[in-house]
């Protein structure tokens, strides 16, 4: 049989009588002013729930780098970009354009004219300028730049756009956006390209992320929802601390993604975790409040 250890010392007694009768405040208060309670939460929501009005300036955050600024790579990197920045980026956005039994007059053309769209508009652009790379723009790229089939007949093109945010970051995301919404349009039928590259993966990483904090939402409120259907064998009380918890979560998230748009270190994988982290320990609180309140009834 396990023991409990007793606490010993007199402030050890003291502690946990002064966190005793400090629950127990905050447990009459609810009490007591349940409809004050309520309200305050629904405001707290609704605050919540606004906070994208309130965005700070960086709309995509930039996570920070993990190495310093006076690492050997990173100042290597540096020197590389301000000496040969077409050619040494931190990110590229590889285009891959196929056509099945190999490209025709049409499409050559206007894969040229898809590098120029997108030069035209990397020069243009005012925050996070990109560098395009392609045979169209320099012949001398064009026997790595495009592919022939078994007959020496043009099959693919590579077209790369390069610029400098880390490839995981929210505005690298929006930059392979930009790029596939130029070029895109431009597509004639039949004619297929695919975003791949640094920046493509860190896009679909992105996607892959939302599509996970979905799910680990779901199966957290499951999960809790099992938990406490199996403590306390009645719907309704378990749904009222599994609404705690869920606007604990809600609220949570919404001030860490604020605080993200004004310049915070926080990554989209800290919210995933932060999910986690509140529905298990929320959980766990309320089953300890709501025992504790059936014993001051009692």
């Amino acid at each position: 049989m396990l023991k409990v250890e007793q606490p010993t010392t007199g402030a050890e007694k003291a502690h946990l009588h002064r966190l005793g009768h400090l629950i127990g405040r905050l447990g009459h208060a609810v009490v007591r002013n349940p409809r004050r309670v309520v309200a305050i939460w629904g405001i707290v929501l609704v605050l919540a729930g606004l906070a994208s009005f309130l965005n700070g300036p960086f709309k995509d955050p930039i996570p920070p780098e993990m190495l310093g600024a006076d690492e050997p790579s990173v100042i290597g990197a540096a020197l590389a970009k301000q000496a040969f920045p077409e050619y040494c980026a931190t990110t590229d956005a590889v285009l891959i354009f196929t056509r099945e039994g190999g490209f025709s007059t049409s499409d050559r053309d206007q894969i040229a004219n898809i590098a120029h769209a997108l030069k035209a508009a990397g020069e243009g652009a005012e925050k996070t300028p990109w560098f395009v790379k392609s045979h169209t723009l320099d012949p001398l790229l064009t026997s790595r730049l495009l592919a022939s089939d078994e007959k020496q007949h043009p099959a693919a093109a590579m077209i790369m756009v390069g610029y400098n945010l880390p490839h995981d970051s929210d505005a690298s995301v929006r930059q392979v956006e930009k790029i596939e919404q130029i070029a895109h349009p431009l597509l004639l039928e039949g004619l297929r390209m695919e975003i791949t590259g640094t920046g493509g993966l860190g896009r679909d990483e992105a996607l892959a992320n939302d599509v996970a904090h979905k799910r680990i939402t779901f199966c957290a409120i499951a999960a809790v929802l099992v938990v406490l259907l199996l403590v306390y064998r009645a719907p309704l009380a378990a749904c009222v601390p599994l609404l705690c918890v869920g606007a604990s979560a809600f609220v949570a998230t919404q001030v860490l993604k604020l605080l993200q748009t004004y310049g915070a270190p926080i990554t989209s994988e800290e919210l995933i975790y932060l999910v986690v982290i509140v529905f298990g320990t929320g959980t766990d609180f309320a089953l300890f409040w709501l025992s504790r309140f059936d014993e001051e009834l009692a």
